[in-house]
């Protein structure tokens, strides 16, 4: 229905709650540092940039809502006032938001989100290759951006 549109957007725009840009860049300083890209423990040659956070729980919430998986990455591509833009590696986090709701739901763990994540190292990569500009994760090889 229209209401839970405007009540998924009223949540999920630039500076809503569920924004967690905003809230990581003050947290973590990354402004001040000018470093947007995170390390995840257990991958030693890689960082991901920053808004992969914010995009899984977009989708994992949004599955949890009942939206489906087509409304999800249609409205985040539709440029509807607020969705922002959307690229190869946007669509590709918000796609493991959902799997993570298909596959544990409720029961979700930190390790879930992190072995889904690593597990798609290689798709956000190939992801840069097809297209220079994305730049959702830096590959290291002995501490060198590769």
């Amino acid at each position: 229905t229209l209401l839970a549109y405007f009540l998924w957007w009223n949540m999920v725009h630039p500076g809503a709650n569920w924004d967690h840009k905003p809230k990581l860049e003050k947290k973590l300083g990354l402004k001040e540092s000018d470093d947007y890209y995170l390390p995840i423990r257990g991958d030693t040659e890689h960082e991901f940039y920053y808004d992969i956070w914010s995009n899984i729980h977009y989708g994992f919430v949004g599955s949890a809502a009942g939206f489906d998986a087509d409304t999800l990455h249609k409205y985040a591509e539709s440029g509807v006032l607020g969705a922002g833009k959307t690229d190869g590696g946007d669509k590709l986090s918000v796609q493991i938001g959902i799997d993570l709701w298909n596959k544990y739901q409720l029961e979700l763990t930190q390790s879930n989100v992190i072995n889904e994540i690593l597990s798609h190292t290689n798709d956000y990569l190939n992801i840069q290759r097809n297209d220079p500009n994305v730049g959702v994760v830096i590959d290291w090889v002995d501490g060198n951006l590769k």
